[in-house]
């Protein structure tokens, strides 16, 4: 082997170290997206406060999952999936595929904002939900009644899935915030919600 072929393999290398790397740093970002998401949404608990005792680490200071265990990324890592695997033993749900859920049914709230304050405006969200839930869950018809942006609407949210519609109709209902960005801060006053 000569001198230049080992060059190129030195450099060949250090690309694939780099491209490991900048994948770990991405994997790891994107966990800290998602325990920031499940922080500020309060999905596992009402607070954050509960939540930060849960996992037995202070939140004081920074609410941001990026301090977990300062630059850590396997205990982000283990964190999150801890979280996800008592998530679905106990509500049988699968934590990544409803924050998934969120994104989509986040992004559905964006795209038919003017129709959806539209209904709110005139107070009938109410109606709209039930419309939502007779058509996506009970399989009525879509009626020619509906303005055009209300019939895209329904035909997209039967094409989603059902944690999507769900999460859907409760950002309607003000349940959860319309966004995964959102910092509503702590759920509180559930049941009047609910009612």
């Amino acid at each position: 082997m000569n001198r230049d072929d080992r060059t190129v393999r030195t450099v060949g290398e250090r690309g694939e170290v780099q491209a490991i790397s900048g994948k770990a740093f991405a994997d790891d970002e994107a966990t800290k997206e998602k325990l920031n998401a499940v922080y500020r949404l309060r999905l596992l608990y009402n607070s954050g406060e509960e939540l930060w005792k849960h996992i037995g680490k202070s939140g004081s200071g920074n609410n941001s999952f990026g301090r977990v265990g300062g630059k850590d990324a396997f205990l982000r890592r283990a964190v999150f999936h801890e979280l996800e695997r008592e998530w679905l033993d106990e509500m049988g749900i699968e934590l990544g595929w409803l924050l998934e859920s969120y994104v989509l049914a986040a992004g559905l709230m964006e795209k038919y904002r003017i129709l959806l304050e539209g209904e709110m405006r005139a107070g009938t969200y109410r109606g709209c939900c039930e419309q939502i839930v007779n058509v996506c869950v009970f399989g009525d018809a879509v009626s020619d009644e509906y303005s055009a942006k209300k019939q895209e609407l329904l035909h997209q949210l039967m094409e989603e899935d059902v944690c999507c519609l769900t999460v859907f109709l409760l950002m309607l209902l003000g349940v959860f915030p319309p966004s995964v960005e959102s910092r509503q801060g702590d759920a509180v006053g559930m049941k009047e919600v609910y009612e």
